[in-house]
């Protein structure tokens, strides 16, 4: 699609210039009128929904750090009645989790070190496995959350 542009002829304001640049065949159209701003909103609002496409890949994005929250939020979820078998177990699994709490603090930015902690967790999701049936509807609303975490 090409957008014609006609003449303005503007007296007593001044006269701006702008080049745009289409993405197909680099070229550049010059742009003298002071009605710019509507034709170049115009040309804003597809670049803007280039914008959007864009956000929507920033939101598959987001939709994947959202399931992997989920997936944090379930492995929360069974290290609690992992960690509730743990009480039993005593002091141990407590300071375990007191150490994990500073490493879940630092996996923000080490998530990808958390991953590989997330696949030790694996052994421990498979005995959590019924109480993840349980996380899972955790997980459901957690989802909602993140669709309005998207807007």
């Amino acid at each position: 699609d090409q957008i014609m542009w006609t003449p303005l002829h503007v007296s007593r304001y001044s006269m701006y210039f702008t080049e745009l640049q289409t993405i197909e065949g680099n070229q550049s159209i010059e742009i003298y009128s002071l009605g710019q701003a509507q034709p170049l909103g115009s040309q804003a609002q597809p670049l803007g929904s280039q914008a959007q496409p864009l956000g929507s890949q920033a939101q598959p994005l987001g939709s994947q750090a959202h399931p992997l929250g989920s997936q944090a939020q379930p492995l929360g979820s069974q290290a609690h009645p992992l960690g509730s078998q743990a009480h039993p177990l005593g002091s141990q699994a407590q300071p375990l989790g007191s150490q994990a709490h500073p490493l879940g603090s630092q996996a923000q930015p080490l998530g990808s070190q958390a991953q590989p902690l997330g696949s030790q967790a694996q052994p421990l999701e498979s005995q959590a496995q019924p109480l993840g049936s349980q996380a899972q509807p955790l997980g459901s609303q957690a989802q909602p959350l993140g669709s309005q975490l998207s807007l």
